[in-house]
């Protein structure tokens, strides 16, 4: 790829990184795991793009990142070269005492200088060299990090979050394939009909009428998370399965099982004694 043709210092950054990260460096291969980087870079043929970096007085993490999980990166990687620190914050949630994100920024903030570099000398012969070294610092988590992924205590750094049409494409399957039902309602609004009533604050809305209807709930509820989710995690329960979990502000979420990319379900927000009152509040 030529550097020259790129207009701005992202879309460097963003061939630089691509470079680097198609170049079969053993060393790149060994720190990320050869998964995780043929679906870094599958994601680069994605046609679509929607970065979840908001600016609201400051920039956040709000919404499901989709497409191009490289050019995020490389957006990242410029406002961080501009600010001197990592440029995105994350909001807090309440309930959620196990996260450590705020550790794992504290521990990219120490690369800086280093990004401050890289960017100040994207015309220079070595950059390769500095992007190869930068990505060998930040490893996976500091790749998920830079696109909106919390940690905890449980969370698992080898994977990278599913697609979004993906996501969609399992909550909107047909909850029975059987012919003798003769159903139409998706996987997604079928969870949504037994969960609503947990909420008191009405939260998940009303869901009656026709399948029909239900599904068009249902996918109402599914695209909220999708562009106000302020918390991803992509984590582990002893004896589970891995699972990608997307919370809004309030805590209310939804799940998938991250290897299967099925639905798994809606989420309360955390509360005290949450099992035991069935997450009902």
């Amino acid at each position: 790829m030529d550097r020259s043709d790129s207009s701005t210092a992202e879309e460097e950054i963003y061939i630089i990184l691509k470079e680097v990260l198609t170049s079969e460096n053993k060393q790149i291969i060994d720190c990320y795991g050869r998964a995780f980087l043929r679906n870094l870079l599958n994601s680069s043929r994605e046609n679509s793009m929607q970065m979840n970096i908001v600016h609201e007085g400051r920039y956040i993490f709000k919404g499901y990142p989709s497409g191009n999980y490289i050019k995020q990166f490389a957006k990242v990687i410029c406002l961080w070269s501009q600010l001197g620190t990592f440029p995105i914050s994350f909001l807090n949630l309440t309930g959620f005492d196990s996260e450590i994100t705020r550790k794992e920024i504290e521990n990219l903030s120490v690369l800086s200088s280093l990004v401050v570099d890289l960017v100040s000398r994207l015309n220079d012969p070595a950059v390769p060299g500095l992007a190869e070294n930068l990505l060998l610092r930040m490893g996976s988590r500091g790749v998920l990090t830079c696109l909106g992924i919390r940690r905890t205590q449980g969370s698992i750094d080898k994977y990278l979050p599913p697609s979004k049409s993906n996501l969609e494409r399992s909550f909107l399957q047909l909850h029975t394939a059987e012919e003798s039902k003769k159903s139409s309602l998706t996987v997604g609004a079928r969870a949504l009909t037994k969960h609503c009533h947990r909420s008191s604050d009405g939260f998940w809305g009303k869901i009656t009428g026709t399948e029909t209807m239900k599904n068009a709930v249902a996918q109402q509820v599914l695209e909220r998370f999708f562009t106000n989710c302020v918390w991803i995690n992509i984590h582990c329960l002893p004896n589970e399965e891995p699972v990608i979990e997307v919370r809004v502000q309030e805590g209310y979420g939804v799940r998938w099982l991250i290897n299967k990319q099925q639905f798994r379900g809606f989420l309360e927000p955390q509360m005290e004694g949450g099992h035991e009152r069935g997450w009902r509040h």
